[in-house]
C-alpha cells in the first residue's frame, strides 16, 4: 500500500506543523487498466460531439485518445462542456477489483488516521 503510505507520511507532517485542520483529504481514483481503459472510452464517446466547442488543444487530445488530459483544462470553452450535465463518471467504469480496492482504502484512512473523507 504505498499510496497510503505516502499519504499517510504527508498527513503526519502536516499535523506535526499544525495545519492539519487546514487540509481535506480528497481521494479519486481511475481504477486499473480494464477501468481506467474504459472511461477513456466512454468519456471520448461523450466528447466527440461537442468536438467543435473545445480548445484547440483539447480538440487534439480527444483526436489522440488522451481524452483524460481534458478534464485537467482550465480553458473555459472546456470548462463548459466538461461541467455539462450527462459526463460520464469514473464510478460507472470501474470494475469490481477497482471497486473494492478503494474502498478497502478508504476503511483504512477512516479507521487508523480518523479522516473525514469527501468526493468518494
Amino acid at each position: 500500500m504505498d499510496d497510503v503510505d505516502a499519504i499517510c507520511m504527508a498527513r503526519d507532517v502536516l499535523v506535526k506543523l499544525g495545519l492539519s485542520s487546514e487540509v481535506e483529504l480528497r481521494l479519486n481514483t481511475l481504477g486499473d487498466d480494464e477501468s481506467r481503459a474504459e472511461y477513456k472510452s466512454r468519456l471520448h464517446e461523450w466528447l466527440v460531439p461537442s468536438m467543435h466547442e473545445l480548445s484547440e488543444e483539447s480538440r487534439v487530445r480527444v483526436a489522440s485518445g488522451d481524452v483524460l488530459r481534458v478534464l485537467d483544462s482550465k480553458r473555459e470553452e472546456d470548462r463548459a462542456v466538461m461541467n455539462r450535465e450527462g459526463r460520464p463518471g469514473m464510478r460507472e467504469s470501474m470494475n469490481v477489483a477497482s471497486s473494492v480496492r478503494k474502498y478497502i482504502l478508504v476503511a483504512y484512512f477512516v479507521r487508523y488516521y480518523y479522516l473525514h473523507l469527501i468526493n468518494l
